[in-house]
């Protein structure tokens, strides 16, 4: 979970969290990280940036199945639905930041 944390809350950069249906054009294919977790408590996923209870998900059929028992971080693929998948793989990560 440190890694996914690396955005810059200072500067009220925080991974990303989707509250609502986005447009998926420019996310790799399962990929990047987004700020969903389920450490805490398995089963309820919250968003790292503000630990608020996901409202919106788009799972992918079968999702999340925390396979082996250990699956607690979200990643997003190109098709915009998500699975959930062991915090320490490598993967990159979307900040989102306050407008300019």
């Amino acid at each position: 979970m440190v890694k996914v944390r690396m955005c810059n809350a200072s500067f009220g950069i925080f991974i990303l969290s989707l509250s609502d249906l986005c447009s998926p054009d420019w996310w790799n294919c399962c990929t990047d990280w987004i700020g969903g977790t389920d450490f805490a408590s398995e089963g309820t996923f919250i968003w790292t940036s503000d630990n608020r209870t996901l409202s919106f998900v788009n799972w992918y059929q079968g999702e999340p199945d925390d396979a082996y028992g250990d699956q607690d971080c979200v990643s997003i693929c190109r098709d915009g639905h998500w699975a959930d998948e062991y915090c320490d793989t490598s993967k990159t990560y979307i900040c989102k930041a306050p407008a300019l």
